[in-house]
């Protein structure tokens, strides 16, 4: 039997596909899918992460919503009706059919169908994404392996400046669209250009350009396994895994010194581009000093946030996390590595870890007096209040947060954190500051 998970912290598969392909410029999702899936996809993964993104068309789509009729007798020819009048009518630039849960179980030939338009010359390109195949994180990982099995074209031509930033999926963490912007800034930096498909201006021509990068970098512990495999058996693409986050000067100069020595970027700019980001950190943190209150703090977050959040906190703040639940869908197989990422402080203990999806199983990991400051989800907000506790929102659900390019990652963003951080720990008394 599935597992039932109350107050799941995202949408499912189709939400996680459709908050992709909704995040590119001029892309049409097209849902072959029952009524009101498009909504609640939408809203429970972009809607939950802050929102900073319309989609083109915007907010509605294309959508069969699929009936009694479509199970009974198939739902091809509705598809078709509906993606022909898409591609008519909407001046989009490529066309995602994106099927729900009746779609799929059904078995309609929606490859057939894609493959019928592509004939007639029409960008149409498809992904089966029923919520059935698991979250939102699954939805981003199914759309990032259709644009390495089928929308990429193969080219032997490879551009030595280029590569691909993935790991941070649309609507699957709350600062995701800064933190992209952010990762990219540092990674041009060392002289390269960088794909991220999912911010201001990235295009369907970003997504065929990705074939001609020469290497992946992949901003996370365990999703994207297969899209990785693909890249290097498709396309002869390598990839680049960072695990977690980087945040702060210690992890990104980190990330900095690891991404140019797997891409072979001269030490000369890694050293030149650490030195001065670290400095125009440090010139901006000093004035920190005393400022940010020693907490005991747990950690409610999906992996890559947790992992980046807890080794700023600890390596550079020497602020002590006690305890880590991960929220996202972490693998049994990739645990261990997720314990490790949150672990081996030089100047803290290591946290209690627990790997946690369902809401009331978390508000149960969270009991005990052993923290005085929650970093959480607006889930946690209800717990805060009567035991007194202090609380910033650091990922999904966000509640009614306005995020536009907000980023916590790099060097620039940890100072935002920062921020955020110190605002959250009000009111603090400290002698002849008032802050």
């Amino acid at each position: 039997m599935a597992e039932i998970i109350q107050s799941p912290r995202g949408a499912c598969a189709l939400g996680g596909a459709l908050a992709a392909v909704a995040s590119i410029n001029k892309a049409v999702p097209i849902l072959h899918a029952g009524p009101g899936c498009g909504v609640q996809a939408f809203a429970g993964q972009l809607g939950n992460a802050g929102p900073n993104r319309t989609s083109y068309t915007p907010d509605s789509f294309p959508c069969t919503n699929m009936s009694q009729h479509e199970v009974v007798f198939g739902g091809i020819d509705h598809l078709r009706e509906v993606v022909r009048g898409a591609t008519e009518i909407l001046n989009g630039d490529v066309y995602f059919v994106l099927t729900g849960c009746t779609s799929d179980i059904i078995g309609d030939d929606v490859d057939s169908l894609v493959d019928e338009f592509v004939k007639e010359g029409k960008p149409v390109t498809f992904a089966n994404t029923g919520g059935l195949y698991g979250d939102g994180a699954r939805g981003y990982e199914i759309f990032v392996e259709a644009l390495a099995a089928r929308i990429a074209p193969v080219t032997e031509t490879k551009d030595e400046k280029l590569v691909n930033l993935f790991g941070i999926g649309p609507g699957l963490s709350k600062c995701w669209s800064g933190n992209i912007e952010e990762i990219a800034r540092i990674i041009e930096r060392l002289g390269l250009r960088v794909n991220t498909f999912f911010t201001r201006g990235e295009d369907y021509e970003k997504l065929l350009s990705s074939s001609a990068a020469f290497a992946n970098i992949i901003i996370s512990p365990h999703l994207l396994k297969e899209a990785e495999s693909l890249w290097e058996t498709r396309h002869g693409i390598k990839s680049f895994r960072y695990t977690g986050l980087p945040v702060g000067p210690t992890a990104t100069t980190d990330f900095i010194r690891k991404v140019g020595e797997a891409l072979g970027v001269d030490t000369a700019i890694v050293d030149r581009v650490t030195e001065e980001e670290e400095s125009y950190f440090f010139d901006y943190a000093s004035v920190t000093i005393g400022r940010l209150p020693t907490k005991k703090i747990a950690v409610v977050a999906d992996a890559g946030t947790a992992i980046g959040l807890t080794r700023f906190l600890s390596d550079d703040y020497s602020q002590e996390v006690v305890r880590v639940i991960v929220t996202d869908n972490v693998l049994p197989e990739d645990q261990p590595l997720v314990r490790e990422r949150l672990g081996g402080f030089q100047w803290a203990q290591n946290p209690e870890v627990f790997f946690l999806q369902d809401d009331y199983e978390i508000k149960q990991a969270l009991e005990g007096d052993s923290f005085d400051m929650i970093l959480g989800s607006s889930l946690e907000d209800e717990i805060v209040v009567p035991r007194g506790l202090q609380f910033m929102v650091v990922s999904i659900p966000t509640g009614p947060d306005m995020i536009l390019n907000k980023a916590y990652a790099g060097y620039r963003g940890a100072l935002t954190f920062v921020e955020d951080f110190i605002d959250a720990c009000r009111p603090v008394h400290i002698p002849g500051i008032s802050l």
